[in-house]
């Protein structure tokens, strides 16, 4: 099996600091990723508390409404061109 990318699904990333099996999950998905060496990606993303505790993990892009609420075409557009959108790991410090 070719993987370029591995996801860590939303109903564990929301399970993060609610459930110790969030966290157990998270790390799990993420160790299976980095052992295959493909790109690990969270889902649903919401808080700060949830980025910091993925990044600690090496997770390494992440998807959901920290990083930005659904925007229509043109506006999504316009936000690729910005860098430091793209790059949220250093645009947000780790003890935020």
């Amino acid at each position: 099996i070719d993987i370029d990318a591995l996801k860590v699904d939303q109903s564990f990333v929301s399970a993060l600091g609610v459930r110790p099996q969030g966290r157990q999950l998270c790390e799990a998905v993420v160790g299976i990723g980095k052992s295959l060496g493909a790109t690990v990606v969270a889902e649903g993303v919401e808080t700060i508390e949830q980025f910091n505790e993925l990044r600690a993990m090496g997770c390494d892009e992440i998807q959901g409404y920290l990083a930005s609420r659904p925007v229509p075409a043109a506006e999504a557009e316009a936000m690729l061109r910005q860098p430091d959108l793209i790059r949220l790991s250093a645009a947000v410090p780790a003890t935020a």
